[in-house]
């Protein structure tokens, strides 16, 4: 996915509205900027000691290169497991 530059540095669709002041848009393009770049830092891999796996914030599938064991281990709602499922 690119990631766009913050909408107040680029050109921003402009709609009009009542008094024709063309800045009823910037919010929702601000907005959708705002969205797309936590998706990007949300799915960003993670990585350190098995002591240091996240603990909050966490979501099903989430994935996390334990360098302890050295693989990737996944959340699975209630515990870290590998790619077979087994609890690490």
């Amino acid at each position: 996915m690119p990631i766009n530059t913050p909408p107040l540095q680029q050109p921003l669709p402009v709609t009009p509205t009542g008094g024709g002041n063309g800045n009823a848009s910037w919010p929702k393009a601000w907005g959708n900027w705002m969205v797309q770049a936590w998706a990007i830092l949300a799915a960003a891999e993670q990585s350190g000691v098995t002591a240091d796996r996240p603990t909050s914030n966490l979501w099903v599938g989430r994935r996390y290169w334990d360098t302890t064991l050295a693989l990737p281990v996944y959340w699975n709602g209630t515990a870290w497991q590998d790619a077979a499922g087994n609890a690490v």
